[in-house]
């Protein structure tokens, strides 16, 4: 009995030893993929990307031809497996931009942004593809001959289409907002010329349950500089109202994002000039377009932010993400939340390990957390991708960094969550003297929880609970510094059978939730290891 208790023991602790010594990837990455075109250049702009039913992933971009310059469209699955790429040349044969890709109820793709004609001139463009790459539509739009550029674009639960951004209107610009049906059919166009008749454009676009159509932008006041401009249409295009809005400092005022929540309330977000800083402005109006409130942020130190995205959850809260200032001109990348009356509930700011820039600007809502993503400076002053999950009370769950080969340039364009909570982000790369466009597939950890966000004193791994168990533990650890964690759950030959967690993350005391239905009864090992730390305990899962 002794005899067969410490072979037991020895086996153990021999397991142990080789799991010490066992190099493991800091990285979550499923995939990452690259698209150079045949080393064809890519032009930084426009890159997006949009996520259908199954996963499959669609990315745009515009692409160095012979000619110019074409939009691309790319088509992954969920495996990271390049399906189709399309190329679109316009008529003109000149320079052709994408600026946003959106997919309807049906599995239709659509891309907008503009093309240009031999003379100069620039048309909106929207372009309709089926999910197996065949172009059915190409839509062209102009006022005058001049700049016609597509901002934004949103598609309804019936298969409308609206985009919207500036139309030359002789020398000037106005907004122009319009609909189209799932034929390619125009339905209406709208446009908007500001109070004093000079430039305008629109830069966001949103719809509400009951059709009603959202544009924001900007328009030239009367000290010269831009003033925001927001106007409100019926689902038939007729004008319900418009809004401007010119800071104290009458100095310059730009839009980012307009929002619509269910009840016809409008939420418009952007940054405003007060010398000699930038300041969030957050602006909510009622269904007849009357200013309910107004809300400024100077950032942390009173030194600046400015604004990037802006969302809404069912209970009528707000979300704004985008970047504070600091006190040593660098900027820290920045979520805030607002109830419906304008209070702020709490305020998040994320400086990274270099004290660098960091700018988060993209953003998404689901039902178990927010996701906020961005640009952000790592070691050897390269510009990372970085990625934030926070719950729905701020509190910081975990961050992921992703060194793009020690590039110089990179720049976080577009951001999705499937529904298995896997993560897909996309962006351009500067790589050999040319931008290439990237996209990761990222799986982020299994039911963590940040349960005490307190510094503790020293690493700790605890013993899971329960123990025994069917089907699920929890796994309990601390951290007293940022580190790259990985905690993984190993069968007794030492093979790794579940990653729980493996990236980057900050001080504090966490819980995970392993479930191991799908796994037969027996002793597990747990692992938990950083750059100056490794313990393994061991569990029973009992069936």
């Amino acid at each position: 009995m002794n005899k067969t208790k410490n072979l037991k023991s020895n086996l153990f602790l021999f397991i142990c030893f080789i799991l010490a010594f066992k190099m493991t990837d800091s990285q979550t990455i499923e995939w990452e993929r690259r698209f150079d075109g045949n080393i064809d250049s890519l032009v930084y702009n426009g890159v997006s990307m949009a996520q259908d039913n199954n996963s499959n992933l669609y990315v745009t971009a515009a692409i160095t031809a012979a000619t110019g310059t074409d939009i691309l469209l790319v088509k992954y699955d969920s495996n990271g497996n390049m399906l189709w790429e399309r190329r679109f040349n316009g008529d003109g044969n000149e320079y052709d931009f994408s600026r946003c890709v959106k997919i309807d109820l049906t599995g239709n793709i659509y891309v907008a942004g503009a093309s240009r004609r031999p003379n100069g001139s620039t048309d909106y463009c929207i372009l309709k593809y089926n999910p197996s790459g065949e172009l059915i539509w190409t839509k062209l739009y102009r006022y005058t001959l001049g700049r016609n550029h597509i901002m934004d674009m949103k598609i309804d639960n019936n298969g409308y289409i609206y985009v919207t951004g500036y139309s030359a209107a002789e020398f000037l610009s106005d907004f122009a907002t319009i609909k189209y049906d799932s034929a390619g059919t125009l339905k209406w166009v709208a446009r908007y010329d500001g109070p004093l008749h000079e430039d305008d454009g629109a830069v966001s676009i949103d719809i509400d349950d009951a059709g009603n159509v959202y544009a924001g932008g900007y328009t030239i006041g009367s000290s010269g500089q831009p003033d925001y401009a927001a106007v409100k249409y019926d689902s038939n295009g007729n004008e319900l109202w418009r809004q401007t809005y010119d800071s104290p400092a009458h100095s310059l005022d730009m839009v980012s994002v307009i929002k619509a929540d269910n009840l016809g309330n409008s939420y418009v977000t952007g940054h405003s000039f007060e010398p000699p800083y930038y300041s969030f402005c957050l602006i909510k109006y009622n269904s007849s377009g009357q200013q309910i409130w107004i809300k400024r942020h100077l950032g942390s130190n009173n030194s600046g932010a400015i604004a990037g995205n802006i969302k809404l959850d069912a209970g009528g809260n707000v979300y704004i993400t985008g970047a504070d200032i600091n006190t040593s001109i660098n900027m820290d990348g920045c979520i805030m939340k607002y109830d419906s009356s304008g209070n702020m509930l709490w305020r998040k700011t994320y400086n990274g390990p270099e004290d660098g820039d960091d700018i988060f600007f993209q953003m998404i809502l689901v039902e178990k957390g927010i996701y906020i993503t961005g640009t952000s400076i790592g070691p050897g002053n390269n510009r990372n991708f970085c990625i934030l999950k926070f719950n729905e009370n701020g509190q910081e769950q975990w961050t992921a960094r992703y060194d793009v080969n020690g590039c110089l340039n990179a720049y976080m364009n577009s951001l999705a969550v499937d529904q298995t909570g896997k993560v897909y982000f996309s962006g351009l790369v500067w790589e050999n003297n040319a931008w290439r466009l990237a996209t990761v597939k990222y799986s982020q950890p299994i039911g963590i929880q940040n349960i005490n966000s307190e510094i503790p004193k020293e690493f700790r791994l605890f013993q899971n609970y329960p123990n025994p168990f069917n089907p699920s533990t929890k796994i309990k650890f601390a951290i007293p510094k940022t580190s790259v964690v990985k905690l993984a759950v190993y069968d007794l030959l030492g093979r790794e059978v579940e990653s729980l967690v493996n990236q980057q993350m900050n001080p504090g005391t966490y819980e995970v939730n392993w479930n191991a239905a799908r796994f037969s009864s027996g002793i597990y090992l747990y692992r938990l290891e950083t750059s100056d730390f490794q313990i393994v305990k061991k569990m029973s899962l009992i069936k």
